[in-house]
C-alpha cells in the first residue's frame, strides 16, 4: 500500500475536505495526463480522424 500525507497549515476544517478530495482525484488519475496540446487537437473539428485515440 502506498501512503502519503500532506499538512495544510493555512486551511481549516471547512476547507480541507475539498482540498483532500482534489488531492485524491489527482492521485487516482495520475496516469491520465491530458496535455494542452492534446486539448487543442481534440477541440479542432478538422482533426476528427486524429481524435479517435482520445476516445
Amino acid at each position: 500500500m502506498e501512503f502519503r500525507s500532506n499538512y495544510y497549515d493555512a486551511e481549516d476544517h471547512g476547507s480541507l475536505p475539498l482540498i483532500a478530495e482534489i488531492d485524491a482525484l489527482k492521485y487516482l488519475f495520475k496516469w491520465y495526463a491530458f496535455g494542452f496540446k492534446d486539448l487543442e487537437k481534440f477541440m479542432d473539428p478538422g482533426s476528427a480522424a486524429d481524435t479517435k485515440e482520445f476516445c
